[in-house]
């Protein structure tokens, strides 16, 4: 299984929409031939349902500036990375094994 994610910002921008959408459409009961029970649970259940929505749509709008956020902070780090790096292979016959830094590492001590 691919640990990779794809995220469709389309298809956020359109469930947002819906959700939008939804709550608009969502309107109280004015029927009089509904009993007072059956009209008091419908109306719970419309403003529960448009609770939801807005709630969905606001998740869905931070989720969007969240992943821009994240995308913009991946850039400024990859362009800081290339920058630092310039040219990776500035020395490429240098013996690594003869440098200091080698043998600090390897816990050896420093020829003079």
């Amino acid at each position: 299984m691919s640990s990779t994610k794809k995220i469709n910002t389309n298809a956020l921008a359109s469930v947002k929409n819906a959700y939008e959408d939804l709550s608009d459409q969502i309107t109280d009961i004015g029927d009089d031939t509904l009993d007072a029970t059956a009209a008091a649970a419908i109306k719970s259940g419309n403003t529960a349902i448009k609770a939801t929505a807005a709630n969905t749509k606001n998740m869905l709008e931070s989720f969007d500036k969240y992943l821009g956020d994240v995308a913009a902070a991946f850039k400024d780090v990859d362009d800081k990375l290339a920058e630092s790096i310039g040219d990776p292979t500035p020395n490429t016959l240098k013996d690594i094994k003869s440098s200091d830094s080698y043998k600090r590492l390897v816990g050896k001590k420093k020829k003079k």
